[in-house]
């Protein structure tokens, strides 16, 4: 997670810069639609949760980047992405 420094705790915890403890799991996300692999993105459990409770994903993990995002709800990798809409982008 981009701008934030995580300190490993115990087992699957961290601890943030302002030294707030936050439990982390591992979560497989789909099959990305060009490669057909799946990935493991680390995540904090409060914020997944929250996620799959209906808040946006840009709410539940605001220091991830676009392409993090995308990667946990399509499954689809930025390098995947970028060849699949590279076309598309080259028309503008």
């Amino acid at each position: 997670m981009r701008g934030r420094r995580l300190i490993p705790f115990d087992g699957g915890s961290y601890l943030d810069r302002e030294g707030l403890h936050m439990a982390q799991v591992v979560y497989e996300t789909k099959a990305c639609m060009r490669c057909r692999q799946k990935s493991q993105v680390t995540v904090d459990a409060d914020a997944l949760k929250r996620w799959q409770s209906g808040e946006l994903v840009q709410r539940a993990f605001p220091l991830m980047t676009p392409d993090e995002r995308e990667l946990l709800i399509t499954g689809t990798h930025p390098e995947c992405w970028r060849a699949m809409f590279r076309d598309e982008d080259d028309e503008d």
